[in-house]
């Protein structure tokens, strides 16, 4: 008879509150020591760790439970339990688990593949063979957020034209509990697969110069969450200058593109000219001017791509190329010019032609002319000009101005510009 009056008094320890016979004190709910607030990012995992007290009696194994909050244990499943073949509230077997050990009075809570729809509050509940108690006082919110980390995509660096170069790319912040993710690549540029780890793939590319600044993403899906995050980068594909081309400037238009070596361009005396050379080059090429062909150390007309011919004469008549080059290689293309002087006064008319030795000053009107292969007007009856006389002119940047032979029908004409006056003497 005096045991069963102990009876009671052994059920009104603390773990009586709404619980079935039990042989053993329940411990103070206060002192189950969890974080209250968590937050994870859908995709990855979390671990809450959780500490239960320890039982002053126990029987038998001690199970644990983890609920949503508002749950009723007796009726709906829990997320989470150490118990066998307990049922499991949907869309979470396989991703919640108790990784403790109840003699230990580990309690913790992992979650894998996390998901927006597992926002909430949970609690925790202990049960023994004669008893269960929910701590429902002291319970933990789940705040899940987007996913925001990027996938690591690694690059060998430059790659070249036709040689195959691998990249990687990573998800080394990913949990090695949850699902493998899936990995898919976009870009222009010939490529393939290559071996693959759980949390890593590599692609083969085999570029074109073309390919260079190109967009090459990599994309990550993880299953279970649905969560998806990419990564963009610029392709750098080095290669030697190519596509070098000639654009001629008249003014503010365009006269002319050149794409190719021409032989001769027909260019009026007097224009002003601006020749612009581009080349397609990585790195970017250094563009020079040269009077002729270039050679070992000669000096260019001009170091950059634009070359500026004020006034066209005879000396500028000839050709002109333009070099692109860079550490991998070099390509030039030619021009050549031919001036056309247009006479518009017969021979010998205005001021003559001087005798040899003699200085003939440009000046007012008045410019000595000729053409390359271009028949000029015959010498008026009685013009006394010496075997071969020349005319030798001032001096330009890249060597003397061109000679004029008599016999090659030189001539006096008008049309000079003020910028072309000078001395030229009779040799």
């Amino acid at each position: 008879m005096q045991l069963l009056l102990l009876l009671p008094v052994l059920w009104g320890g603390e773990w009586a509150e709404g619980l079935t016979l039990s042989l053993c004190p329940a411990p103070r709910a206060q002192r189950l020591e969890l974080r209250q607030n968590v937050t994870a990012q859908e995709g990855l995992c979390v671990l809450l760790p959780c500490t239960f007290p320890e039982p002053r009696v126990s029987f038998g194994k001690i199970y644990m439970f983890w609920f949503r909050e508002g749950a009723d244990t007796n009726r709906d499943p829990p997320v989470a339990t150490n118990k066998p073949k307990q049922k499991l509230r949907e869309g979470t077997q396989g991703r919640f688990s108790l990784p403790g050990e109840p003699q230990a009075r580990n309690c913790s809570l992992s979650i894998t593949d996390v998901n927006v729809g597992d926002s909430g509050t949970y609690f925790f509940q202990v049960e023994t063979r004669f008893s269960k108690f929910p701590y429902r006082n002291k319970m933990f919110f789940l705040n899940v957020t987007a996913l925001t980390r990027q996938p690591h995509v690694r690059s060998p660096g430059a790659l070249e034209p036709g040689r195959p170069g691998n990249l990687t790319c990573s998800v080394p912040w990913a949990c090695e509990r949850a699902t493998p993710p899936i990995f898919s690549w976009t870009s222009a540029a010939p490529s393939s697969l290559g071996p693959r780890t759980p949390f890593s793939s590599v692609l083969t590319l085999t570029p074109r110069p073309q390919d260079h600044g190109t967009r090459l993403t990599c994309q990550v899906k993880f299953p279970r969450s649905g969560a998806v995050v990419e990564r963009t980068i610029l392709l750098n594909v080095t290669y030697a200058p190519q596509h070098v081309a000639i654009s001629i400037f008249q003014g503010n238009r365009t006269a002319l593109k050149i794409l190719q070596n021409t032989s001769s361009l027909p260019v009026q005396e007097g224009q002003a000219l601006q020749l612009l050379c581009v080349a397609d080059s990585n790195p970017p090429a250094q563009l020079s001017w040269f009077w002729g062909s270039p050679a070992l150390e000669t000096t260019p007309i001009s170091s950059t791509g634009v070359l500026e011919l004020p006034l066209v004469g005879a000396a500028e008549e000839g050709e002109f190329t333009c070099q692109a080059q860079n550490p991998l290689g070099s390509q030039n293309i030619s021009l050549s010019l031919s001036v056309v002087c247009e006479c518009g006064v017969p021979w010998g008319q205005d001021d003559g032609v001087p005798g040899r030795g003699e200085q003939c000053l440009l000046r007012g009107q008045l410019q000595l002319c000729w053409a390359l292969g271009q028949q000029l007007p015959e010498p008026p009856p009685g013009a006394q000009l010496q075997p071969q006389p020349q005319l030798q002119g001032p001096e330009r940047p890249w060597g003397p101005e061109r000679v004029c032979p008599a016999a090659a029908r030189s001539g006096v004409c008008r049309g000079v510009i003020p910028e072309r006056r000078g001395a030229w003497i009779l040799i």
